[in-house]
């Protein structure tokens, strides 16, 4: 009986190590990859980039982001922000998956774009600009200061009165004013190509283009193009 006893007080003691060695063993060597996000910030802006992590079984792990257009993840978790704009990213293994949204924010604000409604009339452009043009005739709308960085925006209208070109003055052209228009545009649209000191644009919907130029008043200028006249 006094055997007996021993043996019983002896299990009743080991049995909390092996309990214990078997979930240490399990962490040290786990069968499931250790990944998350919650490194990735809320906001970013659209020239930043990061790094998320996952420690294991980094060929089975998948990252994904739902508007590519905001930002892209590639196979190894590297995140580069792309546009302004809100994305989910995500990561996933087997049927486990992470989301976390996140924000690219610009650096730029408070600049007025003309309207793109290519094919829409004078009266209509009107109706829309909600504010007196400064200059008008059968042919164009122009209107002045409606945003701090630039001076006039513009819109001409073909011979039935349809409109088939978009603009905005931002002014005399310099170094700084230039960064900071060139950044605008940069963080909402796709830039297509550079070309003879001129930058090409396009919008994500792929619905018109941009060229932002210097004039012959030297002024940095912005014309808004269909790709298709409606």
């Amino acid at each position: 009986m006094e055997y007996l006893r021993k043996r019983k007080m002896w299990a009743i003691l080991i049995v909390p190590f092996l309990l214990l060695f078997c979930h240490c063993r399990k962490i040290m060597d786990p069968e499931e990859p250790i990944f998350d996000i919650r490194n990735l910030p809320n906001e970013m802006k659209y020239d930043e980039q990061i790094k998320l992590n996952a420690d294991h079984h980094k060929d089975q792990i998948l990252w994904a982001s739902s508007d590519p257009f905001v930002a892209i993840i590639d196979e190894n978790g590297f995140l580069k922000g792309q546009h302004i704009g809100t994305t989910t990213i995500s990561v996933s293994w087997k049927d486990k998956i992470i989301e976390k949204e996140l924000t690219i924010t610009p650096y730029v604000q408070g600049i007025q774009e003309p309207f793109v409604h290519f094919g829409k009339s004078i009266a209509r452009i009107k109706t829309l600009m909600k504010v007196k043009p400064v200059e008008e005739d059968f042919s164009a709308l122009y209107y002045a200061n409606l945003s701090e960085h630039s001076k006039y925006l513009y819109y001409w209208f073909n011979s039935r009165n349809q409109l088939f070109l978009s603009g905005i003055i931002f002014g005399d052209h310099d170094v700084k004013l230039s960064k900071i228009d060139h950044t605008f545009f940069a963080e909402r649209y796709h830039v297509m190509k550079e070309k003879n000191k001129r930058t090409y644009y396009l919008d994500s919907k792929r619905n018109y283009f941009i060229v932002l130029d210097i004039n012959s008043e030297k002024q940095l200028v912005g014309f808004y193009n269909p790709i298709k006249e409606e």
